[in-house]
């Protein structure tokens, strides 16, 4: 049986697939979502300041993943793993002349 709490960000269908194994695995487990209608614990990042996680998975739309990403370690400081659906980044970054903002990966797994 696992301790700890795992934040699910994103309740679409494999948001909803990732909270479901996390907590058939023993995780007590956080949902955070923009849509109210999706029944997350908490409406928003920005509202989930307080939270004390040191496991999240993004499983938003690809072209918010690194911006729920960089706001998540702003609010929830304790994360230290984060899972984030694929792809990590949306295409376009990879089209243009923009750049993903510069992020100090410490581990891929």
């Amino acid at each position: 049986m696992r301790t700890g709490t795992v934040i699910i960000v994103g309740l679409g269908s494999i948001g909803k697939v990732h909270a479901k194994n996390a907590a058939n695995l023993g995780w007590k487990v956080v949902t955070i979502d923009s849509d109210p209608k999706e029944g997350a614990n908490v409406t928003g990042i920005e509202h989930s300041a307080g939270l004390e996680s040191t496991h999240a998975v993004i499983a938003t739309p690809v072209e918010t993943h690194i911006d729920v990403f960089l706001e998540l370690l702003e609010v929830i400081p304790t994360i230290e793993t984060v899972l984030i659906e694929k792809p990590l980044f949306h295409p376009m970054y990879l089209n243009l002349d923009i750049k993903p903002p510069a992020i100090n990966i410490v581990r891929i797994f």
